[in-house]
């Protein structure tokens, strides 16, 4: 059914077909009309809510669903109430008002790359930044907001600054951005990576691995003797230019099979020699092991030789034996 432009009509038609047995009809799909200096026609059902309807209003006029502010019959509609809450008919018209709402381009001339932002004339330029971190993951201490010359305050508004409908704002990333950081993969290789001080710990791995061709799986990252946490980023981590990381095995555990039918866990990195998984075990079992030897799949293991090279992984099982006397069992 077709609605008129006119409130009033809106107003009328409602209140007649209030009571037509519109609920049942819930999940039949439909359209609604939002009058905003043109009519705008959206597909939904009974069940759509509010805030799906400003997502598709968003996606076909390009507004913001949080400048988007949607009345029917004088009422304010809000949040995820549905049509059939506020007993709106299929293919009523709703009134759309956008609320101090403009789009913008933001170019990033370091990265050769400009977005769109939709915003407000009253935000400020720390919203500003903070929705460029949302999309872009840089930090906000990080951007300089630059328009037709001048470098902007974070407490300037857009509006007070001349930002306009479809206006162009520049960021320059600050100088802290570049870094050049050392990472000491093994006690006598160092390597040199050109970062970003936004780039997680998880990005500075990857690039790791790619440079160096090393598996950084189970490898951890380490700063000033500090673990470095993954998900947080080298600026989160006061890392400035030529740090110096290290790159350091995980501990991973094995078992030990003793001769007397025990099971041990020890904890051990894999760049760790046979001697020193000893050692340890001595220290589990509180007695030396003068006289016994470890075999793994078959293989007895040479003191000197780390468990990397000799087949030696996380949750694999050793056995501890103990080396009889010459001429016992013959």
């Amino acid at each position: 059914m077709s609605w008129e432009s006119s409130e009033a009509a809106t107003e009328d038609t409602h209140s007649s077909n209030s009571d037509d047995g519109s609920a049942t009809e819930s999940t039949k799909p439909s359209k609604i009309f939002l009058r905003w200096m043109k009519i705008v026609s959206v597909d939904v059902d009974g069940t759509s809510t509010i805030n799906d309807i400003k997502e598709k209003v968003c996606a076909a006029e390009r507004i913001g669903a949080r400048q988007q502010e949607l009345f029917f019959a004088g009422t304010h509609l809000e949040g995820d109430k549905t049509l059939a809450d506020y007993n709106i008919p299929l293919n009523s018209t709703i009134n759309l008002y956008v609320i101090d709402g403009m789009q913008i381009f933001v170019k990033i001339p370091s990265r050769e790359k400009t977005i769109e932002l939709n915003v407000r004339k009253s935000d400020t330029i720390l919203s500003v930044k903070t929705a460029i971190r949302e999309k872009e993951g840089v930090p906000s201490k990080l951007q300089k907001v630059m328009y037709l010359g001048e470098f902007l305050e974070d407490h300037q508004i857009l509006i007070a600054c001349g930002v306009k409908e479809n206006a162009t704002l520049h960021v320059i990333l600050c100088p802290t951005d570049e870094l050049h950081i050392s990472v000491a993969i093994m006690p006598t290789k160092t390597i040199k990576l050109h970062a970003r001080s936004w780039y997680s710990i998880a990005d500075v791995k990857l690039m790791i691995e790619n440079l160096a061709s090393v598996p950084t799986q189970n490898k951890r990252l380490y700063y000033s003797g500090k673990l470095l946490q993954e998900n947080l980023t080298l600026y989160d981590h006061k890392i400035g230019d030529n740090s110096l990381l290290e790159l350091q095995l995980s501990p991973v555990q094995v078992f030990v099979r003793t001769w007397e039918g025990k099971t041990l866990t020890v904890l051990v990195e894999e760049n760790e020699t046979v001697a020193d998984i000893m050692v340890k075990i001595e220290k589990k079992l509180q007695h030396k092991l003068e006289k016994h030897f470890l075999v793994h799949e078959g293989s007895v293991l040479q003191e000197e030789k780390t468990l990397e090279s000799s087949g030696v992984v996380g949750n694999s099982t050793i056995q501890l034996l103990v080396r009889l006397p010459s001429g016992v069992g013959h």
